[in-house]
């Protein structure tokens, strides 16, 4: 998959309230982990310490395999030349970062001229990279419409209940991608922690469905949305 959501870091804010700079919890935050014992065992001790990006380590240099530094190495090989004529033919998969009202649509679109040969995945990346990012959910119609059944669409962002899920499927999403839950469950509880938040979700989509009198997915449709 070529990504083009994170080549250049955003701004967050946010993080402020969490770290005195990049790696370096603040009082406020070290006091709140001191006083849940339970999870800091759980996580630091029974399951081997920070988390570690299994995917990718091995590519890491050996001294940059903390969690912090492997983040901060990773962020720092981030190509921000990349453009289409580089991606052209090798992504089966490519990310559409929408930073404007108009941005995912067009970008679906080049990415079926020249880059994904499958699919493509609308993301605003969470709305952590630009200000004011449009969702993915409200540029699909559009995408869909641009590129038909040519292309797989995934979309991603917002998604936080399984009627979420149904919105993006009526809407013409192919499938929805659910990380924040699932890494939300593996935070509180490992695996049974993502079990879990599976688990929730597939309940709300059941109990949607039934409410909204449809038997199945495939009945799902715009029509059943009001803006």
């Amino acid at each position: 998959m070529v990504t083009t959501d994170a080549q250049i870091y955003g701004n967050r804010a946010w993080a402020r309230h969490h770290f005195t700079r990049p790696g370096h919890l603040t009082w406020r935050a070290m006091l709140d982990a001191a006083r849940h014992p339970r999870w800091l065992a759980a996580t630091m001790v029974r399951r081997r310490g920070m988390p570690v990006f299994e995917n990718i380590i091995d590519f890491v240099p050996q001294e940059k395999r903390g969690f912090y530094d492997s983040a901060f190495w990773v962020r720092s090989q981030m190509d921000k030349g990349l453009d289409w004529t580089r991606s052209r033919g090798s992504a089966i998969f490519g990310r559409a970062s929408c930073s404007s009202r108009a941005c995912c649509a067009p970008t679906t679109s080049r990415a079926r001229r020249r880059s994904a040969p499958i699919g493509v995945v609308l993301s605003n990346h969470g709305g952590r990279q630009l200000d004011s990012a449009v969702a993915g959910l409200d540029s699909l119609p559009e995408a869909r419409r641009i590129v038909g059944d040519r292309l797989t669409i995934l979309v991603d962002g917002g998604i936080r209940r399984g009627a979420d899920v149904l919105k993006a499927l009526a809407l013409g999403a192919d499938a929805v991608q659910i990380g924040r839950a699932a890494l939300y469950g593996v935070a509180a509880a490992g695996q049974e922690g993502v079990t879990r938040s599976i688990e929730i979700l597939r309940d709300d989509m059941h109990r949607a469905l039934g409410l909204l009198g449809v038997a199945s997915l495939a009945e799902l449709g715009p029509e059943l949305l009001a803006r």
